[in-house]
């Protein structure tokens, strides 16, 4: 006979897999759409574009290897967007389950999900938020909708505690341009 507690673990595991899933297929469509793509493919794609280095370079070359490297980019990101669509089916049938095992609080749980969220990813927008509390009232959650997700932090500072993001030798942006992330504070996006 499982415990009650484990009932309740398992209910918030499986909203924030939902949630981590579509935060991860809003940040693909977003690079599929040109509006920001994702840290780690700018800079596969920078490196991808480098790689080829003719002896003989001229311009229709440089920008048949630039060519390249974008159709990369563009493919790798209609494959997440793909693989995430399926991490969305699989998590709805775990969302499924775990009412199947007995009842618990869907509210208090999506609540935990949401700090799991918060915590581990600061960029995490509304947008993932509003299709996952979709697809739980589709699965008869009961679930009250948030208008802000904001990270567990004391205060409003409005940056995040980490600060801004350098490399080991203390340099910014080494690779390329830095994507455009929205930061997210108790008094909602900045």
């Amino acid at each position: 006979m499982s415990r009650p507690y484990t009932k309740f673990q398992a209910g918030v595991r499986a909203a924030y897999a939902l949630l981590r899933a579509h935060h991860h297929l809003v940040h693909a469509r977003r690079g599929t759409r040109a509006e920001v793509v994702p840290r780690g493919l700018a800079r596969a794609t920078v490196y991808i574009s480098g790689v080829l280095s003719p002896a003989a370079p001229n311009d229709e070359t440089a920008e048949k290897v630039e060519g390249n490297a974008v159709n990369w980019l563009h493919t790798s990101l209609q494959v997440l967007e793909e693989h995430y669509e399926g991490v969305i089916g699989r998590a709805m049938v775990a969302v499924g389950q775990v009412d199947k095992e007995g009842p618990i609080d869907h509210q208090q749980a999506w609540e935990v999900a949401l700090r799991w969220m918060a915590n581990k990813y600061r960029a995490s927008g509304q947008e993932a938020v509003d299709h996952a509390v979709e697809d739980l009232r589709g699965a008869g959650w009961d679930v009250r909708h948030r208008r802000e997700l904001t990270p567990a932090t004391s205060g409003c500072a409005g940056e995040s505690p980490r600060g801004p993001f350098r490399s080991a030798r203390g340099e910014r942006g080494m690779l390329g341009p830095q994507p455009q992330v929205q930061k997210w504070c108790c008094c909602g996006p900045k």
